[in-house]
């Protein structure tokens, strides 16, 4: 199992972790193609005149997103704190680096409300 019980061998807990990455690292880039895809759909939902456009405010609104969530929104998430906020790794301050594969996930993640919210005012 998964679970990190330290009767586990050696070999196998590695397996997990490696499997664990893996999985995280499928999960981005699916969610990336999850993203180029809405932006392409709005795209060809709009008037070719109007093309660049939606595509650039895909672009900009999931960048905003991304940096508000790199902001505060994986601190109140994932940081050290209460039951209900983290008070730790704003701006990704004292951040360890086995963390950094789970934030891309989480902003990536975060970003799709506010595209579907921009994708059917456009």
């Amino acid at each position: 199992m998964c679970d990190g019980t330290s009767d586990a061998p050696c070999g196998q807990e590695r397996f997990c972790t490696v499997l664990d990455w893996k999985t995280l690292q499928f999960g981005v880039a699916g969610l990336i193609m999850f993203h180029m895809g809405l932006a392409l759909l709005q795209a060809g939902r709009s008037r070719s005149k109007n093309a660049v456009s939606a595509l650039m405010e895909h672009i900009s609104a999931l960048l905003l997103s991304i940096i508000v969530f790199w902001l505060c929104g994986f601190a109140f998430a994932f940081g050290d704190g209460n039951l209900f906020a983290g008070s730790s790794y704003f701006v990704f301050k004292d951040l360890p680096d086995s963390q950094l594969l789970p934030f891309c996930f989480h902003a990536l993640l975060s970003a799709i409300p506010c595209r579907f919210v921009f994708g059917s005012v456009a």
